[in-house]
């Protein structure tokens, strides 16, 4: 039952004075008149006043109450955050430059973007896509129009690697941004990272892999000789998420080539995995080639006044909603020189020379400092801002916009492909931020029992954990911290950059004197084997098939049975359990006593009379199981006794 809070405005200003009235003969013998022409009643009743209004401001918790409290607990209600997009362009008949900040708008002129850098379109198509491993290449160029690529292959090896193949007569050095999407399994997976860094500025994250991007210089004698690239930016993270991948391309050094045996001279690119791996696997869903970030709502650079020199002045920005200010110059005329002054959330910090300001949102409009508590601005300097603005909308649907240029005079027409980079999120109010501030103050963040070290393992920015475990080890005096990656491989191991990470975001949150040992499980494979009669009406090969998924889903460390959180660390294997999974298989009817081979690090596991003992910081995978199936003896079936069940 929640608990009310106290109203602390409980006596009126008669009431106090009333109170004050009846103590004075305790306090001053000598008082002899109260009627309200006596001077002291006067100033009692002055004294009251001003009580009175002092309770009633103490029983009023204001917005800025709420917002000096969200400050102290290291908090703020979150500001608006515009959608971003990748922009696609169709290709040109020539070289084209478009400007940072060129504007694309909607059909109805509401949904404002523009572009975050120059965009330099080339006349360049992408015409082949091949995917190279040990097996050979494979061309992949119209499984994009269907479903998704696996760009290293379902399980990514060292070596593995995909192949773009362009026409075009274009002969300089030129850079070249290709957009790159994503399945959803795979954004989704990541969603996570975003968001979480966003918010933990200064949390190290270590990659899991390298990849590296090559062109081809030479091919002879189906000798392929390729030549490092020049990567000015990868925001897709190393194909992690939706992003832009610009390369240096030095068209004029990269000869036609049929690498491929198709008929088809063109110039080739290469994206091979040259160190560690993926946790899951990349899988992309198109690749678009001269492609430019857009962000939501349109930038400009007013002057919005000019100072008077008095303390807390205001100023007005009346281009609305206001998203965030870029930034804010002073220029004063007498000595035609401009400084630039930084925004600060309050001026509690803040001294007599520094140069600071602060937003109002609900104005919009930059507030200055008295002199006191942030520096003022001289008299007659001017107040210029560059600021972002425009309207977010959560419910927009970004999937159903179409944009296009704002300048026509470029030769492009369009409507344009564009991939959703993030959706734009609208200011957070007051009552939500102090609801998700609660919740923080919820959740542990200082690591003293085993189940904080598993939960602050399992919202560790960079990384989705599967599964987690922490076993004290009293001996060495440290914590082991086991973990298994979200993967879909049924045995998935950390690669060291994930283990890195974990181990490095624990660290800030450890006991001072706490060691700890991040590292990932050991895997026990166990193997089943057992003969299986079934009814005669079934298919043998679709029992066979039943079984041995039942069996891998059963002995999964990510989804084992029922329970979706997969086997549990140090969790025995009952040949019972394993007799139940397949006799609750449909056409079933009689099996053999299972056996369980299990195949590990000695020392981790031992059989024991009807299970396979593992030790604490080990779990199962399946193995290869070993199913003899058999149509039921007719015989059998007349000699069942069916009268005691």
């Amino acid at each position: 039952m929640p608990i009310n809070n106290p109203s602390l405005d409980t006596e009126t200003f008669e009431d106090l004075l009333k109170e004050a009235i009846k103590n004075l003969p305790v306090y001053s013998k000598s008082w002899s008149n109260y009627n309200e022409a006596d001077p002291g009643i006067t100033l009692l009743e002055l004294l009251c006043f001003l009580a009175d209004n002092q309770n009633y401001q103490l029983n009023r918790i204001s917005e800025k109450n709420y917002l000096k409290f969200l400050h102290l607990l290291g908090d703020k209600p979150r500001k608006p955050t515009p959608a971003k997009l990748n922009i696609s362009l169709p290709k040109p008949n020539e070289k084209i430059t478009f400007p940072k900040g060129t504007r694309l708008i909607t059909e109805d002129n509401e949904i404002l973007f523009e572009t975050e850098s120059k965009l330099t379109t080339i006349p360049v198509t992408l015409k082949k896509i091949l995917t190279s491993s040990p097996k050979g290449l494979e061309d992949k160029t119209d499984l994009l129009e269907n479903e998704f690529l696996y760009g290293f292959g379902k399980i990514p090896k060292n070596g593995n690697s995909f192949l773009l193949g362009f026409d075009t007569n274009y002969n300089k050095k030129e850079k070249l941004n290709i957009g790159i999407t994503l399945d959803k399994s795979i954004t989704k997976y990541y969603k996570h990272y975003h968001h979480e860094f966003e918010n933990n500025s200064g949390h190290a994250f270590y990659p899991s892999c390298v990849i590296q991007w090559k062109y081809l210089k030479n091919f002879e004698k189906n000798n392929p000789i390729w030549e490092p690239l020049s990567v000015v930016e990868d925001s897709t993270l190393s194909l992690r998420q939706n992003g832009i991948v610009s390369l240096n391309l030095p068209f004029d050094q990269i000869p036609d080539y049929d690498i491929d045996d198709s008929g088809e001279k063109l110039k080739w690119i290469l994206c091979v995995l040259s160190e560690g791996s993926y946790e899951m696997p990349p899988k992309i869903n198109s690749i678009q080639l001269n492609t430019i970030n857009a962000v939501q709502g349109w930038s400009t650079k007013q002057t919005l006044g000019s100072s008077n020199g008095l303390p807390d002045q205001s100023f007005e920005i009346l281009d609305k909603p206001l998203i965030h200010v870029t930034k804010l110059k002073v220029k004063d005329l007498k000595s035609n020189k401009y400084s630039i002054w930084n925004q600060v959330e309050d001026f509690d910090s803040s001294g007599p020379d520094d140069k600071h300001y602060r937003i109002d949102v609900s104005g919009p409009a930059v507030i200055f400092g008295n002199g006191e508590k942030g520096d003022i601005p001289e008299s007659e300097s001017e107040i210029i801002a560059t600021f972002r603005y425009g309207t977010i909308r959560k419910d927009l649907d970004l999937n159903a916009i179409k944009l296009t240029l704002q300048d026509k005079s470029k030769s492009i027409p369009g409507n344009y492909n564009h991939t959703i980079i993030s959706s734009g999120k609208e200011p957070e109010d007051i009552d939500t931020a102090i609801k998700r501030t609660r919740y923080q103050l919820r959740h542990s963040t200082k690591a003293v029992n085993m189940n904080d070290y598993e939960n602050l393992v399992k919202n560790t920015p960079g990384v989705v954990v599967e599964r987690v475990t922490a076993v004290p080890d009293s001996k060495n005096n440290l914590v082991n911290v086991i973990v298994i990656p979200k993967s879909s491989l049924h045995n998935p191991v950390p690669t060291s950059g994930f283990l890195r990470t974990i181990n490095e975001y624990l660290n800030k949150h450890r006991m001072l004197t706490t060691q700890i040992k991040v590292s990932g499980p050991n895997y026990i494979q166990v193997s089943v084997s057992v003969d299986v009669e079934i009814q005669s009406t079934v298919n043998p090969s679709e029992i066979k098939k039943k079984i041995t998924d039942s069996l891998n889903k059963f002995l999964n460390p990510a989804s084992s049975g029922n329970d979706k959180l997969g086997w549990k660390f140090g969790r025995p294997v009952f040949r019972s359990e394993i007799y139940a999974v397949i006799k609750n298989i449909y056409g079933v009817q009689f099996i053999t006593k299972p056996y369980l081979q299990a195949h590990g690090k000695r020392g981790t596991f031992r059989y024991e009379t009807g299970k396979i003992w593992i030790d604490k910081t080990s779990t199962v995978y399946p193995g290869n199981h070993s199913i003899s199936i058999r149509n039921l003896n007719p015989k059998k079936i007349q000699s069942m006794d069916y009268g005691d069940k």
